[in-house]
């Protein structure tokens, strides 16, 4: 670029040689002194949209828009830079823009071209994400049309606007009583709803999908039945979705456990799903209370259920190849708990990472007093395909009161956040989180979390996790509370209010590629229960402020339930009054 810029000084007049000179070039104190008068000032930052303008100063930098400092900022917006002399057309490339949030800073492609002889256009190749910084800098090889250089980079910052909810809707068709609403969403933000709907002719539930296309942004027609037998009731639909978009469903009925996989991209009807297929073994499922199925990073999913023994229920499993198009079949893992049989244990929680997952359950122990619990973890080794023997206490040591509700998800990294509630007089509870390490294979010690209203209470988390390990925590306490975990410096930030007060505020969470997290929560207003929403942008290290998401309904909707696979679209779906509704975050 220098040497361009060289030949065209040649064919300036030789008299100005002396006078373009970049300042860092100066070797006598004579020279050095004209040139910084040719050059003029630095240029770090445009200040509100304009800089310092001195003819006397040189080629410099004169406006900028968005202005330096600018938030709000479509993120579609004109991007452009005006200068005090007119341009060398042939130097205008030497610009770069960088991202900043809360995950990582990445380079951004852009082209450039003059608008004006003295203004210049600055054009992402893509539109510019959501809530986030961005840096414009010009390069010092950026000339004037008689070669002059500018002294110096000369940078500006803004902020890109947020997303925002669009118009909540009615998903299931028919008149039907619906209940029990999953979402799954892959990395383009096409997802699958499932619930389970009544068939007028039998009384009995049925397993009812629907898929929301992203590019159309609609939702296709709901699907007829996915369980082909409609000799008994469907219960506990789980739906998972990988990064490509394809799909497993799954449910228990008759006591056993079944499913059917969803290639991306073919129609999304029932009938291009494969054939129903019994995943569970002989033993009957114990709980019809517990199911869950996801997808990990090894080309495949797991289903994970719980099983009568003979002499205690028993954590089973089983694996899905996507490349063979199988599912290797039933197994059995470890023995949760004796008194697991007690009905005391009533909440499990399971997540798959890159190899291993990890199953999350709740035990009395004879060493407690009467009504204490402990929660437990099991892993299962995704090289071996095996669940390692043994389970490890979240807790060790004496515990007081009575945990419930663990929750847990994985990074991208192998490792996990598990998260739970722990009451010890059946009002006041407290929030509390451990860390899985995927390199030593260790939980840390268990961390309550802080900052909650009275005595610092909470119950009902729901943990979530962005790609490169920071974490947020959502809790209610008749008040909606989240606490945010930084990866960098491992230390959780005490809780903070995100909402308004209500009778409850149960909800989930979900978080996007650059670390921003949504969280959705039901709000008893006492004549009503509806649904709202609050986004924490990692960039600002804040949270905005609650956003009811919800409209029309019966007045009762329930706790919602959300998805975003760290895209930064997100849907949530939520039953109200025995019909299923969704709505959609976009970005655009």
């Amino acid at each position: 670029m220098k040497d361009l810029i060289n030949n065209e000084r040649l064919k300036t007049e030789s008299a100005s040689m002396a006078k373009i000179k970049r300042c860092s070039l100066g070797v006598t104190a004579l020279v050095l002194a004209t040139s910084l008068a040719a050059c003029g000032g630095g240029g770090s930052s445009g200040g509100g949209g304009e800089a310092d303008e001195d003819s006397s100063s040189g080629f410099s930098v004169t406006a900028v828009t968005p202005a330096d400092g600018e938030s709000g900022v479509e993120p579609d917006a004109a991007l452009t830079a005006s200068f005090n002399k007119d341009l060398l057309a042939s130097s205008i490339d030497s610009i770069e823009i960088t991202k900043k949030n809360g995950v990582w800073p990445t380079n951004v492609p852009v082209s450039t071209s003059i608008d004006t002889a003295s203004s210049l256009s600055i054009q992402p190749d893509e539109p510019l994400d959501i809530v986030s910084e961005y840096t414009v800098t010009l390069t010092d090889d950026i000339a004037d049309n008689s070669g002059n250089l500018l002294n110096e980079a000369f940078s500006w910052r803004f902020v890109t606007r947020d997303g925002d909810w669009e118009q909540a809707g009615l998903i299931d068709r028919g008149s039907a009583i619906a209940k029990g609403p999953g979402i799954a969403i892959d990395s383009a933000g096409n997802g699958w709803a499932v619930w389970l709907k009544e068939d007028l002719t039998t009384g009995y539930f049925d397993v009812i999908g629907r898929y929301y296309n992203a590019e159309s942004g609609d939702w296709e027609s709901q699907t007829l039945p996915l369980n082909s037998d409609d000799s008994s009731s469907a219960s506990e639909a789980r739906i998972a979705v990988d990064l490509e978009g394809n799909a497993i469903v799954a449910w228990i009925q008759d006591d056993a456990v079944y499913a059917r996989y969803w290639d991306t991209g073919s129609a999304a009807d029932e009938s291009s799903w494969s054939v129903v297929e019994k995943i569970s073994g002989s033993n009957p499922v114990h709980s019809h209370e517990y199911l869950s199925v996801e997808f990990h990073n090894r080309n495949g999913a797991r289903a994970v259920w719980i099983e009568e023994d003979s002499a205690a229920p028993v954590l089973a499993s089983n694996e899905y190849s996507a490349v063979d198009a199988l599912w290797y079949g039933p197994q059995a893992g470890p023995e949760l708990n004796p008194s697991f049989s007690s009905g005391v244990q009533r909440s499990v929680d399971f997540a798959a990472g890159q190899n291993d997952a990890i199953f999350l359950s709740l035990a009395e122990e004879p060493t407690l007093p009467e009504a204490k619990n402990r929660v437990y973890a099991s892993r299962y080794d995704g090289d071996t395909r095996t669940w390692v023997s043994g389970i490890t206490a979240l807790e060790p040591g004496n515990v007081t009161g009575k945990a419930s509700d663990p929750r847990i998800v994985f990074d991208k990294k192998g490792n996990a956040f598990a998260a739970w509630w722990r009451f010890s007089d059946g009002v006041f509870g407290q929030v509390y989180v451990s860390r899985y390490d995927a390199d030593s294979g260790a939980w840390s010690r268990s961390t309550r979390i802080m900052g909650g209203r009275e005595q610092d209470g909470g119950r009902f988390p729901s943990v979530a996790v962005d790609q490169e390990g920071n974490a947020i925590v959502s809790f209610e306490f008749g008040e909606p509370y989240a606490a945010h975990y930084d990866a960098g410096g491992d230390v959780w930030s005490d809780a903070q209010k995100i909402g308004d007060y209500a009778g409850a505020a149960q909800g989930n969470v979900a978080m996007d590629l650059d670390g921003n997290a949504t969280v959705v929560w039901h709000k008893d207003e006492g004549a009503a229960s509806n649904i709202f929403s609050n986004r924490y942008a990692a960039v600002t290290d804040s949270w905005g402020s609650e956003q009811r998401v919800e409209t029309g309904g019966g007045g009762n909707a329930g706790v919602p339930l959300i998805d975003a696979y760290w895209t930064l679209s997100a849907i949530t779906v939520w039953e109200d009054d025995g019909r299923i509704y969704a709505n959609r975050f976009s970005p655009d």
